[in-house]
């Protein structure tokens, strides 16, 4: 046999530690029971109707704060907007100067007002008022009453 045909030693064991329970002392033993039943007793506590409450606020507080931030963007993009009288009268010049455009807002305007005014009753008065103040009238002016 050669040196290289033995078998290697055995590598040493550690030796027999005894277990926990007896390596304690009857003070670290108490305390470790201790320690066991708080943690038994904190994994087994159910969450407090407060943190309930509190994530629901905390939920409603995200959701208006992101409601005033779009708010807010949109403000500030209507006042850019609103602020621009440049560029209003650059874009309602063109329409203004429109012949159809024109028509449409003198129908539109003449319809709201001989809504709200009654002409005959007006041109009545009048005609009255001129005739009591001793206003020579035309024959055409007093046929129209």
């Amino acid at each position: 046999m050669t040196g290289s045909d033995t078998p290697p030693p055995e590598p040493e064991r550690p030796r027999a530690t005894p277990p926990d329970d007896q390596r304690r002392s009857p003070q670290q033993g108490n305390e470790l029971d201790e320690l066991r039943r708080r943690v038994s007793e904190l994994e087994s506590v159910r969450h407090e109707p407060r943190h309930r409450i509190r994530s629901l606020g905390s939920v409603l507080l995200i959701i208006l704060a992101s409601v005033l931030a779009l708010l807010a963007v949109v403000a500030v993009w209507a006042n850019s907007i609103v602020r621009d009288t440049d560029r209003y009268v650059a874009t309602m010049a063109p329409l203004a100067s429109d012949p159809d455009v024109q028509q449409a807002v003198t129908t539109r305007v003449t319809n709201v007002v001989l809504q709200r005014i009654d002409v005959d009753a007006l041109v009545a008065e009048l005609s009255r008022a001129a005739a009591q103040e001793g206003v020579p009238t035309r024959p055409r002016a007093s046929s129209a009453a």
